[in-house]
């Protein structure tokens, strides 16, 4: 009986070894994956930080050249209105009266009158 009991322990024993060298396997596997995984995270991350920031500043400079266009042609068309006006102004119904105010390069109201 004391034999049986003892290979009985054994067994258990040798189960238990077995269990534990395969949850090591598993526990090497899970870690490799992770650390691939985290490997990979980090270069799928990195790639979308640069789509964006190359995206953004794409987006940014048409904005600008595009705000910049607009900004030119409200300037022109004001110097022309400007020099329109101050051309005309005698001739145009609102030149009577000092009212009509323009403003010049440094954003003081000027008459057209002057």
């Amino acid at each position: 009986a004391v034999v049986s009991t003892q290979s009985t322990g054994e067994d258990q024993v040798r189960h238990l070894n077995t269990e534990m060298n395969k949850l090591r396997t598993k526990n090497k596997r899970l870690t490799q994956d992770l650390k691939e995984k985290d490997e990979e995270w980090e270069e799928n991350e990195e790639a979308i930080k640069k789509h964006y920031v190359e995206t953004w500043d794409e987006q940014y400079r048409s904005w600008m050249n595009k705000t910049e266009s607009k900004m030119d042609f409200l300037r022109s068309s004001n110097e022309n209105m400007q020099t329109f006006i101050m051309k005309n102004a005698r001739h145009l119904p609102f030149a009577a009266t000092d009212e009509l105010k323009i403003y010049n390069e440094y954003g003081e109201k000027v008459s057209v009158f002057q």
